[in-house]
């Protein structure tokens, strides 16, 4: 699955939920995606295959390096998160996990099918815990709604 379609998925998501959706949304930097609902503030960097070249860690990096580099508020109503395929979820597998607690970095994983799961800084490092255990595929105890 490209960006653009983890993009749309992600956008359906929180729109759903009623949230007004934002592509490219600039402050100081352009994101992916901000989508807010009353005072609640999603900031979030998509990472996702391509036909040209293959997906690595090294991009899972990038796009948290450029989520932290719109960090510019910290408050019980904004988060900031990462969106990923499937499949470039599976490299988490290989990735530290304290910094994600430092950071309280949310994730979205979009399978194949166009499903989003929302896993909060807690899950998402059991979902790596569970990679590294258990090896590639979502676990079924993933939630498709907004949790803190």
């Amino acid at each position: 699955m490209e960006q653009n379609e983890v993009t749309h998925h992600l956008k359906e998501f929180f729109q759903k939920r009623e949230y007004k959706v934002f592509l490219q949304h600039r402050r100081r930097r352009p994101v992916d995606i901000f989508a807010k609902k009353n005072l609640d503030e999603w900031f979030i960097e998509v990472e996702a295959e391509s036909r040209t070249r293959k997906m690595l860690l090294q991009d899972i990096f990038i796009a948290i390096g450029e989520i932290v580099a719109e960090m510019h508020e910290i408050g019980p109503n904004i988060h900031y998160g990462i969106a990923l395929s499937e499949s470039l979820s599976t490299q988490l597998e290989k990735f530290g996990t304290e910094g994600l607690k430092a950071l309280n970095l949310h994730l979205f994983i979009v399978s194949d099918l166009g499903s989003v799961y929302h896993l909060n800084t807690d899950n998402t490092i059991e979902y790596i815990r569970s990679l590294r255990k258990f090896g590639k595929g979502l676990p079924s105890t993933l939630s498709t709604e907004i949790t803190d």
